[in-house]
């Protein structure tokens, strides 16, 4: 015989969890899960003007900043170089969390390393320069002048800027620039 307490009980339970399962999935329950298909991607120069203006001022300040440090590098001011470095900095990292990091990152790293090799050479270039000008006050002065810079430079120098200028003036009488 069948015992229609168990039977009511079951079909009370089976409801109650079809109920619950209908609140938790919803309409998905019924249609089935079927995954969305993605919205196709905006072309690249669009993405990159929607990435400006996600930057809000910021990135707009950057672009400004590296402007106006040119033109005062330009003219001769050291701090606009330095404007335009860390201008184009920030502009990267504001881009590069926006939307290119690949991109953003390999242009930071070559301009990067760009602005070292720059500064480099012109460090390389200032120090020829002053050994040059030394060299000339050594050949053109007397011997008390010449003495007095020997034992200034020998009190200020130390070892590493010794070899360091001993390369440079040997390159330099290499070239035939000193003697």
């Amino acid at each position: 015989m069948i015992d229609w307490s168990r039977v009511i009980r079951f079909v009370v339970i089976v409801a109650i969890l079809f109920v619950v399962l209908f609140l938790v999935w919803g309409c998905a329950f019924w249609r089935g899960f079927r995954p969305e298909k993605p919205a196709e991607p905006p072309e690249p120069i669009k993405q990159m003007y929607a990435a400006a203006k996600k930057g809000y001022s910021l990135t707009w300040f950057f672009i400004l900043g590296a402007a106006v440090g040119l033109f005062a590098g330009l003219n001769g001011l050291k701090a606009g170089w330095a404007a335009v470095i860390a201008c184009i900095a920030g502009l990267f990292m504001t881009l590069a969390t926006a939307r290119f990091p690949t991109w953003m990152a390999l242009l930071g790293l070559v301009g990067s390393v760009l602005a070292a090799v720059a500064s480099i050479l012109l460090k390389s270039r200032a120090l020829e320069q002053i050994i040059k000008g030394v060299q000339k006050i050594r050949v053109s002065a007397d011997a008390e002048v010449k003495e007095r810079v020997d034992t200034i430079l020998s009190k200020e120098q130390d070892t590493s800027t010794k070899k360091l200028v001993k390369t440079v003036k040997n390159k330099l009488s290499l070239k035939g620039e000193i003697k």
